[in-house]
Protein backbone atom coordinates (compact mmCIF):
# COMPACT_ATOMS: atom_id res chain seq x y z
CA UNK A 1 0.00 0.00 0.00
CA UNK A 2 1.21 3.76 -1.40
CA UNK A 3 1.21 6.28 1.44
CA UNK A 4 -0.03 9.40 -0.59
CA UNK A 5 1.54 12.58 0.74
CA UNK A 6 -0.96 15.51 0.71
CA UNK A 7 0.53 19.41 1.21
CA UNK A 8 -1.47 22.15 1.51
CA UNK A 9 -0.25 25.48 0.18
CA UNK A 10 -1.74 29.25 -0.39
CA UNK A 11 -3.20 29.87 -3.83
CA UNK A 12 -0.50 31.32 -6.13
CA UNK A 13 -0.80 34.82 -7.65
CA UNK A 14 -1.86 32.76 -10.98
CA UNK A 15 -4.24 30.83 -9.06
CA UNK A 16 -5.72 33.81 -7.94
CA UNK A 17 -5.75 35.22 -11.05
CA UNK A 18 -7.87 32.50 -12.09
CA UNK A 19 -10.81 32.65 -9.91
CA UNK A 20 -10.74 36.40 -10.13
CA UNK A 21 -11.67 35.33 -14.16
CA UNK A 22 -13.59 32.86 -12.47
CA UNK A 23 -15.94 35.08 -10.74
CA UNK A 24 -16.47 38.33 -12.95
CA UNK A 25 -17.38 35.62 -16.02
CA UNK A 26 -20.22 35.01 -13.13
CA UNK A 27 -20.79 38.23 -12.83
CA UNK A 28 -20.78 39.41 -16.60
CA UNK A 29 -24.83 38.86 -17.27
CA UNK A 30 -26.12 40.42 -14.25
CA UNK A 31 -27.38 43.73 -14.57
CA UNK A 32 -25.46 47.14 -13.98
CA UNK A 33 -25.59 47.72 -9.75
CA UNK A 34 -26.40 44.03 -9.03
CA UNK A 35 -22.63 42.81 -8.38
CA UNK A 36 -23.65 43.69 -4.92
CA UNK A 37 -24.96 39.73 -4.93
CA UNK A 38 -21.94 38.80 -4.83
CA UNK A 39 -21.55 39.79 -1.14
CA UNK A 40 -23.63 37.94 0.69
CA UNK A 41 -23.77 33.88 1.17
CA UNK A 42 -27.59 33.76 0.07
CA UNK A 43 -26.70 36.17 -3.48
CA UNK A 44 -23.64 33.67 -4.13
CA UNK A 45 -25.80 30.44 -4.08
CA UNK A 46 -28.78 32.45 -6.05
CA UNK A 47 -26.07 33.05 -8.96
CA UNK A 48 -24.87 29.81 -9.21
CA UNK A 49 -28.60 28.31 -9.30
CA UNK A 50 -29.58 30.60 -11.20
CA UNK A 51 -26.25 29.68 -14.03
CA UNK A 52 -27.32 26.23 -13.69
CA UNK A 53 -31.24 27.04 -14.61
CA UNK A 54 -30.44 29.02 -17.63
CA UNK A 55 -28.31 26.33 -18.47
CA UNK A 56 -25.96 28.36 -20.32
CA UNK A 57 -23.25 25.48 -20.72
CA UNK A 58 -23.42 21.81 -20.97
CA UNK A 59 -21.09 18.66 -18.88
CA UNK A 60 -18.23 19.86 -20.89
CA UNK A 61 -18.05 23.24 -20.55
CA UNK A 62 -15.40 22.68 -17.42
CA UNK A 63 -13.95 26.16 -16.73
CA UNK A 64 -17.84 27.51 -16.65
CA UNK A 65 -18.75 24.87 -14.05
CA UNK A 66 -15.40 25.08 -12.11
CA UNK A 67 -16.12 29.20 -11.70
CA UNK A 68 -19.95 27.67 -10.13
CA UNK A 69 -17.59 25.66 -7.66
CA UNK A 70 -15.44 28.75 -7.48
CA UNK A 71 -17.91 30.93 -6.00
CA UNK A 72 -19.92 28.04 -4.46
CA UNK A 73 -16.74 27.57 -2.82
CA UNK A 74 -16.55 31.26 -1.78
CA UNK A 75 -20.20 30.85 0.04
CA UNK A 76 -19.20 27.97 1.85
CA UNK A 77 -16.02 30.12 2.49
CA UNK A 78 -18.25 32.50 4.17
CA UNK A 79 -20.36 30.72 6.48
CA UNK A 80 -17.40 28.03 7.75
CA UNK A 81 -14.06 30.73 8.20
CA UNK A 82 -12.24 28.67 5.62
CA UNK A 83 -9.70 29.58 3.22
CA UNK A 84 -8.96 28.49 -0.81
CA UNK A 85 -6.02 26.52 -0.28
CA UNK A 86 -4.26 24.51 -3.43
CA UNK A 87 -3.90 20.42 -2.34
CA UNK A 88 -1.04 18.94 -4.19
CA UNK A 89 -1.19 14.89 -3.66
CA UNK A 90 0.37 12.22 -5.90
CA UNK A 91 -3.31 10.25 -5.85
CA UNK A 92 -5.32 13.65 -6.68
CA UNK A 93 -2.75 15.71 -7.73
CA UNK A 94 -2.89 19.52 -7.76
CA UNK A 95 -6.38 21.10 -6.92
CA UNK A 96 -7.87 24.08 -5.22
CA UNK A 97 -9.80 23.19 -2.24
CA UNK A 98 -11.28 24.43 1.08
CA UNK A 99 -9.17 24.58 4.56
CA UNK A 100 -9.98 25.78 8.00
CA UNK A 101 -6.65 27.41 8.88
CA UNK A 102 -4.17 25.76 11.36
CA UNK A 103 -5.94 22.09 10.19
CA UNK A 104 -5.52 19.74 7.66
CA UNK A 105 -9.21 19.63 6.49
CA UNK A 106 -9.10 19.96 3.23
CA UNK A 107 -13.21 20.49 1.35
CA UNK A 108 -13.51 19.82 -2.53
CA UNK A 109 -16.42 22.22 -3.02
CA UNK A 110 -13.96 23.57 -6.80
CA UNK A 111 -15.58 20.53 -8.19
CA UNK A 112 -18.81 20.01 -6.30
CA UNK A 113 -20.90 21.42 -8.81
CA UNK A 114 -18.68 19.94 -11.83
CA UNK A 115 -18.84 16.54 -10.76
CA UNK A 116 -22.59 16.45 -10.09
CA UNK A 117 -23.94 17.86 -13.71
CA UNK A 118 -21.50 15.48 -15.48
CA UNK A 119 -23.10 12.66 -13.69
CA UNK A 120 -26.03 14.44 -14.98
CA UNK A 121 -27.57 14.83 -11.09
CA UNK A 122 -30.06 17.86 -10.92
CA UNK A 123 -27.98 20.29 -8.45
CA UNK A 124 -29.86 21.57 -5.59
CA UNK A 125 -27.25 24.49 -4.52
CA UNK A 126 -29.43 25.31 -1.18
CA UNK A 127 -29.38 21.95 -0.10
CA UNK A 128 -26.00 21.08 -1.55
CA UNK A 129 -24.58 24.03 0.55
CA UNK A 130 -26.81 23.20 3.58
CA UNK A 131 -24.80 19.01 3.23
CA UNK A 132 -21.50 20.43 3.36
CA UNK A 133 -21.63 23.25 5.73
CA UNK A 134 -23.52 20.23 8.00
CA UNK A 135 -20.80 17.78 6.97
CA UNK A 136 -17.92 20.63 7.96
CA UNK A 137 -19.40 21.51 11.00
CA UNK A 138 -19.66 17.84 12.73
CA UNK A 139 -15.77 17.44 11.49
CA UNK A 140 -14.40 21.04 13.08
CA UNK A 141 -16.90 20.88 16.21
CA UNK A 142 -14.92 20.88 19.37
CA UNK A 143 -14.86 17.45 20.33
CA UNK A 144 -15.59 16.62 24.30
CA UNK A 145 -14.71 13.60 26.16
CA UNK A 146 -17.39 11.25 27.62
CA UNK A 147 -16.91 12.60 31.06
CA UNK A 148 -17.92 16.28 29.54
CA UNK A 149 -20.71 14.77 28.27
CA UNK A 150 -21.77 12.99 31.01
CA UNK A 151 -21.08 15.79 33.60
CA UNK A 152 -21.22 18.79 31.53
CA UNK A 153 -18.64 21.39 30.60
CA UNK A 154 -17.23 21.62 33.87
CA UNK A 155 -15.12 17.94 32.68
CA UNK A 156 -15.06 18.74 29.14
Amino acid sequence: MRKTLETITPLTDADLAVFDRMRRWLLEPLDDGHEFLYDSIRGKLLIVQAVLMAKRFGPHNVLELQALGVAFGDALAQKLDLAWMISDSAHFGREPVLNLPGTSLAIGAFTAIQKRVVQGEPVDVPALFDAFCQSTERLIRPRRSLWGRVFGRRLA
